[in-house]
């Protein structure tokens, strides 16, 4: 089986102005491309190989599907 890891993840934490959120995702050669700062949290990433059908939608908010591509 696989092994759990821990990552980090962004998570917003405020706006430099106060406003609502905003981002510019092409590049700019001057001036801001978003008015938020970032906090990075470290959380552990679950390896969910062999054990899909232990979470579910309604109980963890995830639901694993299979790829059949």
């Amino acid at each position: 089986m696989g092994v759990d890891v821990i990552g980090e993840i962004n998570y917003l934490t405020s706006t430099t102005d106060g406003g609502t959120p905003w981002l510019i995702q092409q590049s700019v050669p001057t001036g801001k491309r978003s008015n938020f700062v970032q906090s990075p949290i470290p959380i552990t990433i679950h390896d969910l190989r062999g054990k899909e059908t232990s979470v579910n939608l309604d109980t963890n908010a995830i639901e694993v599907a299979k790829y059949n591509g």
